[in-house]
């Protein structure tokens, strides 16, 4: 009986027991970047300013260090708008899904405002707002000698997102100063071979040539 009482005591006075995927590790991006084996697999939490576009979608710190971004479910509100890949992306599952609360909600919303224009006028990848977020999620490493994330299969490795907080939203509408309007102009060097600038014709095909015997 008295063994049982110990026993019960033990358990009580324990802390309570924590899972490796629940234990977050606070650090920084530029540290990750400087020990990224060191982080493969660890849940961590960091800041940064968050920047997608055509083929980009990663967070950056202030130090000018930066980490690809990747969903771990779907639908991704947020990414690259395009990503050329020479090779497939590895594809590391997880045990946990993004928590769509309204913090990442507001993220969303800040991160994918661009830039009003007027009619006719469109500015590529003018988003409106510059956003910093406190982000929590998994550090993913991909194998020595195989492909990597992102593009190019350039970055080693990435965070998968499982959650945001504290977001900061800073309006950047103001550094817009050039808008395309209308249809763009191509102006081509002058040919330095004037004679090649000379019309050429070329006589239609028959319809024997087209279809020999």
């Amino acid at each position: 009986m008295g063994q049982v009482r110990t026993a019960l005591l033990i358990l009580v006075l324990l802390p309570p027991l924590t899972f490796a995927k629940d234990r977050v590790r606070d650090t920084t991006i530029c540290a990750i970047n400087s020990h990224e084996r060191e982080y493969g697999g660890e849940m961590v939490r960091i800041r940064g300013r968050v920047v997608q576009g055509f083929e980009w979608f990663f967070v950056e710190s202030k130090e000018g260090c930066s980490l690809s971004l990747a969903y771990p479910d779907g639908p991704a509100e947020l990414g690259a708008e395009a990503m050329f890949q020479p090779s497939p992306e590895p594809k590391i599952p997880v045990d946990f899904k993004l928590l769509r609360d309204e913090n990442y909600k507001k993220f969303v919303a800040y991160a994918n405002e661009v830039v009003p224009q007027k009619r006719g006028c469109i500015c590529l990848g003018c988003y409106r707002y510059e956003v910093t977020v406190t982000m929590t999620g998994m550090i993913q490493m991909a194998k020595a000698g195989g492909p990597g994330f992102a593009h190019m299969n350039a970055a080693r490795s990435r965070l998968v997102i499982r959650s945001v907080s504290e977001v900061e939203a800073v309006d950047v509408s103001k550094k817009y100063k050039d808008p395309v309007c209308g249809m763009p102009k191509l102006t081509l060097p002058a040919n330095p071979y004037p004679g090649w600038n000379q019309p050429m014709s070329v006589p239609p095909f028959t319809h024997a040539e087209l279809n020999p015997k």
